[in-house]
């Protein structure tokens, strides 16, 4: 999708199967894409998958799951790059990268912006943002989310009911009692997962509790450049 062209569908899988190879490309200024609500964005299920959205485009998702490498042998790479290029996320209550023995990695570069946000009213209103996700299948899933290069990633619950938003790196999915705002490095022997920023990462909620726990359990890094 590239020289201010628009396309929309209704499910994106990229590397579906084994041994596939997906890659969708969004370019240039102007151009712009996006999903239907209710169906899940899912690049690296079994194969390869990639997205990459650059030049000042738009990539659009609303009322979605996102996973990022979401199946045992599966391996998703989204990269987010250069000025104006954006990855905008309405409505997403899970945005998982590594999940469930797969391998996951999210790049936001070079002035870019992921924004994943979450205005529904009630508990359907909280953002679960994992990296490195186990499911308890046996195999370890990887994830990791870089923000260089003055990239900015916002993760937030805009709901003023008070709904939460929640930065999980490295989580045995939902055996945690998590907390709003809370970043949690090493939390399950598991999974593996790693957080390089050097541009701007937020956590946000209506709520004003948010803490940060390093080295729960597993391996997991948080790291600043």
């Amino acid at each position: 999708v590239r020289n201010g062209a628009t396309a929309s569908s209704d499910s994106v899988v990229m590397g579906q199967d084994t041994g596939s190879i997906g890659v969708l490309r969004v370019q240039n200024a102007s151009s712009y894409m996006s999903t239907n609500p209710l169906i899940s964005l899912d690049v690296g299920r079994a194969g390869d998958g990639m997205l990459e959205v650059s030049g000042a485009s738009t990539f659009s998702i609303s009322n979605n799951t996102v996973f990022v490498g979401s199946m045992a042998g599966g391996s998703g790479d989204v990269t987010v790059t250069g000025t104006s290029s954006k990855l905008e996320g309405t409505a997403i209550r899970f945005f998982e990268i590594g999940r469930a023995g797969g391998t996951g990695q999210v790049n936001v570069l070079d002035n870019a912006v992921m924004n994943i946000e979450n205005s529904t009213s009630g508990s359907t209103g909280d953002v679960f943002f994992r990296v490195g996700a186990s499911t308890g299948m046996g195999a370890t899933p990887s994830g990791t989310l870089k923000v260089n290069g003055g990239g900015t990633v916002d993760i937030q619950s805009t709901n003023a009911g008070g709904d939460d938003a929640f930065l999980f790196i490295s989580d045995p999915l939902g055996t945690t009692d998590a907390l709003p705002g809370r970043v949690i490095v090493g939390d399950d022997p598991d999974t593996i997962g790693t957080v390089e920023t050097g541009g701007t990462l937020n956590v946000l909620s209506k709520n004003d509790d948010a803490q940060i726990a390093v080295g729960l359990e597993g391996p997991g890094v948080l790291q600043g450049t």
